[in-house]
């Protein structure tokens, strides 16, 4: 059931408000870019960690060499 109100909007089956001609309600879109923002930022997340991680091995490596050839002198 279509119903115009003030020329502007239809009401879908569902109760959601939609601009005429839209086949997808608004509020889907904006859940679907919500969506494939927080995606990006725990990609974000989950790389910057690896990194840090990797980083944290090489720093502990470099310690190891450093302490097996006797350190800095001075």
């Amino acid at each position: 059931m279509n119903d115009k109100q003030d020329g502007k909007w239809e009401t879908v089956n569902s109760g959601m408000m939609v601009a005429p001609g839209e086949s997808i309600p608004a509020t889907h879109l904006v859940a679907a870019a919500y969506g494939f923002i927080w995606l990006m930022v725990l990609a974000f997340v989950l790389t910057v960690w690896r990194r840090s991680a990797a980083i944290e091995q090489q720093i502990a490596d470099l310690h190891a060499r450093i302490q097996r050839s006797g350190g800095s002198k001075g």
